[in-house]
């Protein structure tokens, strides 16, 4: 018996992981990002995408690098100003604010 040809219904119910490309929309949808930004990392060459035809397609493995970069980096700013926040208390620079009484 031939295989099933896979249909856009179907490929839509992959998992994210099993998932080569989304549309713009889907891409928006999962990680809640606006269209327009995606749009604007594709034009500067962030994410990395294809156009067959007229639909554009984001390439998962660049989405998801991205949104790991991002959040490598909201860890790294949150450090370094903890480590801020910490030298300066130890130097006696920081007061205390309002809602620490």
């Amino acid at each position: 018996m031939p295989a099933k040809p896979i249909t856009t219904a179907d490929a839509s119910a992959l998992p994210l992981a099993e998932r080569v490309t989304l549309n713009i929309d889907e891409a928006a949808a999962l990680t809640g990002l606006p269209r327009t930004f995606l749009r604007e990392a594709v034009a500067a060459g962030i994410v990395r995408s294809t156009k067959p035809g007229k639909r554009r397609l984001l390439f998962t493995k660049s989405l998801l690098h991205l949104l790991d970069r991002a959040e490598t980096k909201k860890l790294r700013v949150r450090a370094v100003a903890e480590r801020a926040t910490a030298c300066a208390k130890a130097a006696g620079e920081l007061k205390p604010g309002p809602r620490s009484a």
